[in-house]
């Protein structure tokens, strides 16, 4: 486990993991934008499939390229990752006992 934890925290995979979530970041924003128009500022936060918890996430990459850590926003990272990935795996196993897919 210290030797992925090591590999994960090499500066070169950070980098690599801060590209990917960076553009795929943007491109939520851009996929949710007609959601995220409808939804109010400070509701987003909340939205179960909108992009705000790998722009957290990427924010947690930057800082951790930056030698810091925010702690804040760390949480956020931690608390809407964990809540999406809850609302992922009820949402695909409610499509699957619905019939779908």
């Amino acid at each position: 486990m210290r030797v992925f934890i090591g590999f994960l925290a090499r500066p070169s995979m950070l980098w690599v993991l801060l590209l990917i979530n960076g553009g795929g970041t943007l491109y939520g924003f851009y996929w949710y934008e007609g959601q995220l128009a409808q939804t109010p500022g400070y509701f987003v936060p909340f939205v179960p499939d909108s992009p705000t918890a790998s722009l957290f996430f990427t924010g947690v990459l930057a800082a951790f390229l930056l030698r810091k850590h925010i702690g804040l926003l760390e949480a956020f990272a931690a608390v809407t990752l964990i809540k999406y990935g809850i609302w992922a795996v009820v949402m695909n196993a409610g499509a699957d006992l619905m019939g779908g897919r």
